[in-house]
């Protein structure tokens, strides 16, 4: 984590006092993390649109402003992964997919 300057309170935005600060910033990590991970093992079945890596990710959200809601956080998240170079974008019938991106190997002959 980065060396941040942090009171022993915090007021957020919404919610209680923070009386843990980086407490929480781990815990919010933590979530983004398991997020990332659900987004990657949706998948390992194979290139997939975001509405259905959402879909799969999401799977009991189902009124109209948790369809919107549920698209754009998996689009972050699958963008994130695509900086990282964990997946990218592939173009297959005017669809854009999303797929795992194969880890490097080496050789060792």
């Amino acid at each position: 984590m980065p060396n941040i300057s942090i009171h022993s309170e915090e007021l957020p935005s919404h919610g209680p006092l923070l009386t843990d600060p980086h407490g929480r910033i781990d815990e919010l990590l933590a979530h983004h993390d398991a997020r990332l991970q659900t987004r990657l093992d949706a998948l390992g079945h194979g290139p997939q649109t975001a509405y259905a890596i959402a879909q799969q990710t999401f799977p009991y959200r189902h009124d109209s402003f948790d369809h919107w809601w549920k698209l754009g956080e998996t689009l972050a998240h699958l963008e994130l992964l695509e900086a990282r170079q964990q997946i990218e974008r592939v173009l297959d019938n005017g669809h854009v997919l999303f797929r795992r991106v194969a880890p490097m190997t080496t050789s060792g002959a």
